[in-house]
């Protein structure tokens, strides 16, 4: 209907800028409608939006939503992501967060450089970072090389980590520290030695250096 194709252009414009904030701030607030747009009107299935309408073929520039809360604003091929998208989902965990992914995509995937992360956008959780991002490049949805990991508190400092990652894995080197009463590596930070990024045991051989938001069928 008109409000859902107003919101729908809304959200598109505020992504056409950039502004994943503004983006994140009008599917917060107009969530009920988002529902209704993609649980009623589109009955749970993927549409492309292209700033005049719905269509069922996913091709060429535009938005798709693959839930009420999360969409993808790019172009498209094949019903895929294919070249620079931006994916965006709205979720709130003791404060309203956008999760983001924006980048080069290949036939669905993360695929060349990019960056994914979150960012809390009123005020974060005690004790938990504003802002997380991770940019490198991507193999298959998952980080491959030097990757700069880089978090902003509510102060407005940032820190920033350079790791080398193999397949979504960091690669361990001397660098980092083991703290074995903990069952945690530690990495200084390169503003400040005495700020760590902090990784439990179990996950130094897991990929978890990864798209946030893949693109599931």
């Amino acid at each position: 209907d008109q409000d859902q194709d107003v919101l729908a252009g809304d959200i598109m414009k505020a992504l056409n800028e950039g502004n994943l904030e503004k983006a994140a701030g009008i599917m917060e607030r107009e969530e009920e409608t988002l529902q209704d747009l993609f649980y009623t009107t589109m009955e749970g299935r993927r549409y492309l939006y292209n700033g005049e309408g719905l269509s069922e073929e996913i091709e060429g520039q535009g938005m798709v939503f693959t839930m009420a809360g999360t969409v993808y604003y790019g172009t498209f091929q094949d019903g895929k992501p294919e070249g620079q998208c931006t994916a965006l989902q709205v979720v709130n965990l003791d404060a309203p967060r956008y999760d983001y992914s924006q980048g080069l995509w290949k036939d669905g995937k993360m695929e060349g450089l990019g960056h994914t992360g979150y960012c809390y956008y009123e005020t974060s959780p005690e004790g938990e970072a504003r802002d997380v991002c991770k940019t490198g490049r991507f193999s298959g949805d998952r980080l491959e090389g030097e990757v700069t990991y880089t978090t902003l508190n509510q102060e407005g400092e940032t820190s920033t980590w350079k790791l080398e990652v193999k397949d979504g894995t960091v690669q361990l080197d001397d660098r980092w520290i083991y703290i074995e009463e903990r069952g945690e590596y530690q990495l200084m930070s390169q503003e400040d030695d005495s700020h760590a990024y902090i990784m439990d045991e179990k996950l130094a051989d897991q990929p978890v250096w990864i798209n946030l938001l893949a693109w599931e069928e």
